[in-house]
């Protein structure tokens, strides 16, 4: 596997803009529904995990293991959902928001 700085020479900014943009839809369609207690389709779990993978080649070195962590609680939300628990679902929602804010404000 490739370091994340020569990862990130590999994806042209428009084409990782799209995607990030992409990324943010997705997590708030998906989020929503789990803070109404349903469980998202399944198609958009697995595309919004493949889209948060496909991300990692376009991640900055300073923040790549920031985006990874957010990644990992954005698969622990939607496998908490996936079991039915919602209220756990819930707080990965918050992490994961928290996250990016974070991320957003020291990375921006």
């Amino acid at each position: 596997m490739k370091k994340p700085n020569e990862q990130s020479r590999n994806c042209r900014a428009s084409g990782g803009k799209k995607l990030k943009k992409e990324i943010s839809r997705l997590w708030r369609e998906v989020a929503g529904l789990i803070s109404r207690d349903l469980v998202p389709a399944r198609e958009s779990c697995v595309q919004l995990l493949g889209m948060c993978e496909d991300y990692n080649l376009c991640a900055h070195s300073e923040w790549f293991d920031a985006w990874r962590q957010c990644g990992e609680q954005v698969k622990l939300c939607l496998l908490a959902a996936e079991r039915g628990d919602f209220s756990a679902a819930r707080e990965k929602i918050s992490e994961v928001n928290h996250l990016t804010r974070e991320c957003h404000k020291f990375y921006k």
